[in-house]
């Protein structure tokens, strides 16, 4: 059901101009803020490069109001997926995120924001 209201959002934001980058560009962002208050084994310097590349899309998204917008909602999905997706099977906040985000999936959201950050470079 996931993918299918995706697609349908992609298709949507290609139809309006607005790319599904911005949205994926917030889940990351979020994804990585969270990632620097978890009690995982990233050193200072790790954490501060998620806190760094999370502000890098935030203040990059503010180009355009639809590519504001669309980075809100994919803010706004990252936190609703926590909830949805897990809060029924854990009784505290914390577990349900490290559920959701382990460190590799933090380790991956930040090699997609900074492919993300380069490629805003680029253009």
């Amino acid at each position: 059901m996931r993918k299918i209201s995706t697609l349908i959002a992609l298709l949507i934001w290609s139809s309006t101009g607005v790319t599904a980058d911005w949205q994926a560009a917030g889940f990351q962002s979020s994804a990585l803020t969270m990632c620097a208050q978890l009690p995982y084994t990233f050193t200072p310097e790790q954490k501060a490069i998620f806190n760094q590349l999370s502000d890098k899309l935030y203040f990059a998204s503010e180009q355009t109001p639809e590519s504001k917008q669309a980075f809100l909602d994919g803010t706004m999905a990252f936190l609703s997926s926590l909830e949805r997706d897990e809060k029924s099977v854990f009784a505290d906040a914390e577990n349900t995120v490290m559920a959701t985000l382990t460190q590799d999936k933090c380790l991956d959201y930040t090699a997609a924001a900074e492919d993300f950050v380069a490629n805003i470079k680029a253009d």
